[in-house]
């Protein structure tokens, strides 16, 4: 943590209203309350820390997965395996109850499963398409999608990516 204190990028970056700004600060909130997890076992922290990671993918949906990797890691490492399993699926579903309200909010609006994001892929796309591959400058980088998404309903968006 003292390394996030004296980066430049972290130091700067709350000078701006950005989406990263929050979720380092519950995604620091969340390391902080697993390492006293793993020092200390408390069912608080346990859902504490699961509804802060639920927190924190609806800033950044790039740690959905944390969970799962958190689940094959008890199972792998953990010497009591059914505790260690509890434990990932209680977080988990911690998470899932922070994230439920929003999934059922686009739900309603975008008359699809959409869970977290209604970026459909753009930025994975924008970094890896023939553009990318073919322009020696642009490689690892990111273009924009030759694919207009204007006038295109969501639903239609996460066919066409």
């Amino acid at each position: 943590m003292l390394l996030c204190a004296i980066y430049p990028h972290f130091v700067f970056y709350p000078a701006y209203l950005l989406t990263e700004t929050l979720f380092q600060f519950f995604l620091m909130v969340f390391v902080f309350l697993m390492f006293k997890l793993g020092e200390e076992f408390s069912p608080v922290r346990l859902v504490l820390s699961g509804l802060i990671l639920g927190v924190a993918v609806l800033c950044r949906p790039t740690v959905v997965y944390f969970p799962l990797f958190l689940f094959f890691w008890y199972l792998i490492f953990h010497h009591e395996k059914v505790v260690g399993i509890a434990t990932a699926l209680v977080m988990g579903l911690c998470m899932i109850l922070v994230i439920l309200p929003w999934a059922t909010r686009n739900y309603l609006a975008f008359d699809d499963f959409i869970p977290l994001t209604t970026q459909s892929g753009v930025t994975l796309y924008g970094g890896n398409n023939l553009d990318i591959y073919q322009n020696s400058g642009a490689r690892g980088g990111w273009l924009p999608p030759k694919i207009k998404f204007t006038g295109i309903s969501e639903r239609d968006r996460k066919s066409v990516v």
